[in-house]
C-alpha cells in the first residue's frame, strides 16, 4: 500500500511539472480518455480533446505555475 502511495504522489508531482512547463502532451498521457474535471461555476469538462482546448488557450494568456500539497491518500483495494 504505501508504494501505491508512492506512485500516486509521483503522479501529482509529474503531473504538476507538466503542467508548470505547459507540457500539454504529458498531460494529455497522464489522463483517461474519459477524465471529467469538476469547476466551480461552469459545466463538467469532459476528456482530453476539452481538457486540451482549455488548456492551450489558458497558457496564451497566462503562465501556470502548478503546486500541490498532498495531505493524505487512502487507498483500498484499487481505489485512492
Amino acid at each position: 500500500m504505501a508504494d501505491d502511495k508512492q506512485k500516486i504522489r509521483d503522479l501529482i508531482d509529474h503531473w504538476t511539472r507538466a503542467s508548470t512547463a505547459g507540457d500539454i502532451s504529458t498531460i494529455l498521457s497522464l489522463m483517461d480518455e474519459d477524465a471529467v474535471f469538476l469547476r466551480a461555476g461552469h459545466p463538467p469538462m469532459v476528456g482530453r480533446e476539452a481538457f486540451a482546448a482549455q488548456f492551450k488557450q489558458a497558457i496564451e494568456q497566462v503562465r501556470i505555475e502548478a503546486v500541490s500539497d498532498v495531505q493524505e491518500i487512502d487507498v483500498s483495494g484499487n481505489v485512492a
